[in-house]
């Protein structure tokens, strides 16, 4: 413990150095000390072939940042550590995020505090622009992403730059989301497949069904199928506490544009209904104003109910039990937003928050009593 507090503190000491000078700042210890918004600074580190100690040490680091509980800062302070030992495109674009987060999180505390001038998102996003600038030139110069990866992180940079020039915001875009830059349409629940994936509104099932129909890849159903084990993973490690439910929501959002299925969005929209429900209870007990409600939310996933029904009714790829709780799910939570009345069972409700305190209740993933009158709507 001692050993790794010792290692900031130089490395802290090194970055207020190298804020004193013009030159590319260099540590053997620890890596690259300039500015990682300079891709030419980055890039001419790179080329000195950092050693494999500075590689293992990064990828350390990194792992560090995924599994950080204590905060956006603490992922931060570690994806940066990373990137300066051994800088990498998953490294900066984590770091990026990170900060934004961080920013919009500033932003928000100076509203509740009835600031007249709040901090605005654009100067953070100026500075994610050239962090993203460097993580491009940097997997240009390593390639160590994937095709679809790559091109993910190309859009992020292309699509924040385009919004910085024309003030407007594009579906996919997740830096924006991260900001928390209104009007984005990537809010409603949209997604950029980068390697020609889905592109469009996931709670819009005609554009949805025609992508289908187009009968994608079996790289892209092989890639959907990752991604949501990814997201499978995530669960036992939110019971322990060990994280919360937006990967859930982000893993089957993904997989659903490579691929859709009914049980990625099953899963997907429990991941975003509890997200929701568990940054409301986050935000009430520091006294903040809620930025969404559970009826917002429960309108959100009865879009993306939409589609998963109409996608499951044409690929038929759920078992009896989990398709009839698919359209249970369905049918209840646009019962519940056309009449205000809640139904035992539907889950969906629970994790939105919306459920009366009488109601039954049932605890984990895929929870919701599922009643055996209900006929089934799978055809024979």
């Amino acid at each position: 413990m001692w050993a790794q507090l010792k290692w900031y503190i130089s490395l802290i000491s090194l970055l207020a150095l190298s804020a004193c000078t013009d030159e590319v700042p260099y540590a053997e210890e620890f890596g690259f000390v300039g500015k990682l918004e300079k891709p030419e600074e980055v890039l001419a580190h790179l080329k000195t072939r950092p050693s494999e100690k500075h590689r293992k040490k990064a990828e350390e680091m990194y792992g560090q940042a995924q599994d950080m509980t204590q905060g956006w800062e603490s992922v931060a302070k570690h994806s940066l550590a990373s990137a300066r030992l051994y800088p990498t495109g998953k490294a900066l674009l984590l770091g990026v995020e990170s900060m934004l987060r961080i920013d919009q999180k500033a932003r928000e505390k100076e509203v509740n505090e009835g600031r007249k001038v709040p901090l605005m998102p654009r100067g953070a996003l100026e500075r994610a622009a050239r962090w993203l600038d460097s993580a491009v030139a940097v997997e240009t110069y390593e390639k160590s992403l994937d095709n679809e990866r790559h091109d993910e992180l190309v859009f992020y940079r292309d699509c924040v730059k385009r919004y910085l020039n024309s003030g407007k915001g594009e579906a996919g875009c997740w830096p924006l989301q991260w900001a928390h830059v209104d009007g984005i349409p990537c809010s409603e629940g949209t997604f950029f497949g980068s390697d020609g994936g889905f592109y469009g509104d996931l709670g819009n099932p005609e554009p949805l069904l025609a992508y289908v129909r187009a009968n994608p890849s079996e790289t892209r159903k092989k890639t959907a199928e990752d991604l949501f084990a990814m997201a499978q993973k995530q669960v036992p490690r939110i019971k322990a506490g060990l994280t919360s439910w937006g990967g859930v929501q982000k893993y089957c959002m993904e997989s659903v544009s490579a691929y859709p299925t009914g049980k990625a969005f099953l899963l997907g929209v429990e991941g975003m209904l509890r997200n929701g429900a568990e940054a409301r209870e986050e935000q009430a007990k520091e006294g903040r104003k809620a930025l969404s409600t559970p009826r917002r939310s429960l309108e959100r996933a009865a879009k993306w109910l939409d589609s998963a029904v109409a996608v499951e009714t044409r690929e038929k790829s759920l078992d009896d039990a989990e398709h009839d709780k698919l359209f249970f799910y369905h049918a209840c939570v646009r019962g519940y937003l056309d009449t205000g009345k809640t139904e035992a069972g539907c889950a969906p409700l629970e994790w939105a928050g919306a459920m009366d305190e009488g109601a039954a209740r049932q605890q984990g993933s895929g929870g919701g009593f599922m009643r055996k009158s209900r006929p089934s709507n799978r055809k024979p």
